[in-house]
């Protein structure tokens, strides 16, 4: 594991493998192959990229922002039912769901951007004080943020993080998962036909040893992070012993929690923990009080 980014020691060091597979849990044939960046000197150039992105995107009016994010989310839903085929086809999700894990990417995207002008507005705390001065909290932008999705909501848990960190003024990388890597891409082509810059949202597909050094890199200011507790643990420790203090979100485990009352195990089963329990695998993200 990278702990502490070394520029000289890390430029050298090329991966071992060259090519990403997916392989289809229905078939068990390989079905998806990304090629893989060769070297980290290859990965620096990229946050580069989206640290020199982040000088002018911080500086586009919010107003702006909401607008192109706006137009990607409308391109998106409007090919739902190609999207959920897709999903099926890398994580094997019944065909008959795909459609939905859209809808909800749609109603959590709506609800961001209708919400972001709240969020990001300056916040006076001066209220009933005596002193005269003028004090607020103001949202800033940080700069580079990674964003690591997980196979068993790409659409959902990608945009949680991916748009409050657009419309705050940040830049992106997303590193999908290697089992769901299309949705990344396809989230990021939408942005760019409705009006994105260059660099501002990008996909990187990594190995660990490369997502080491992008967590651990100056550059990244935020890690999100969805998917097991041991991965997390490793994101969570790369990024404190790299000693600058950046901020790190870990939505961790893959357990649902039910509780169901005495009398009433049939309707509940029946109803939706049944459902829930073999859904994605039981890795959905939910806990069910019945």
């Amino acid at each position: 594991m990278t702990h502490i980014y070394n520029p000289t020691l890390q430029a050298g060091l090329t991966s071992s493998s060259t090519v990403q597979t997916t392989i289809s849990p229905i078939t068990g044939e390989p079905i998806i192959e990304r090629p893989l960046l060769g070297s980290l000197a290859e990965v620096d150039a990229k946050l580069a990229a989206a640290d020199e992105a982040y000088r002018s995107w911080r500086k586009v009016p919010l107003e702006e922002r909401i607008r192109i994010v706006t137009a990607a989310v409308d391109l998106l839903v409007s090919e739902k039912a190609a999207l959920g085929a897709e999903i099926t086809t890398q994580m094997g999700r019944p065909v008959r769901y795909g459609g939905g894990e859209i809808g909800g990417f749609e109603e959590r995207a709506r609800w961001l951007i209708a919400n972001a002008e709240k969020a990001l507005a300056d916040e006076s705390v001066d209220e009933g004080r005596p002193e005269g001065l003028k004090r607020v909290i103001r949202r800033a932008p940080v700069g580079v943020c990674l964003l690591v999705g997980a196979w068993n909501f790409p659409y959902l848990i990608q945009i949680n993080a991916l748009l409050p960190a657009l419309l705050a003024g940040n830049t992106v990388i997303l590193k999908p998962s290697p089992q769901t890597p299309i949705s990344s891409e396809r989230i990021a082509h939408a942005l760019v036909q409705a009006g994105l810059p260059a660099n501002v949202c990008q996909v990187l597909h990594l190995t660990p040893d490369q997502m080491d050094h992008v967590v651990a890199h100056p550059t990244t200011k935020f890690v999100s992070f969805t998917g097991s507790v041991d991965n997390g643990k490793r994101v969570d420790a790369t990024a404190a012993a790299a000693g600058t203090f950046k901020s790190v979100g870990l939505e961790l485990g893959g357990k649902d929690a039910a509780y169901v009352r005495e009398g009433e195990w049939r309707q509940t089963i029946q109803g939706r923990a049944g459902p829930g329990a073999r859904a994605e695998a039981v890795r959905g993200c939910e806990a069910d009080l019945v």
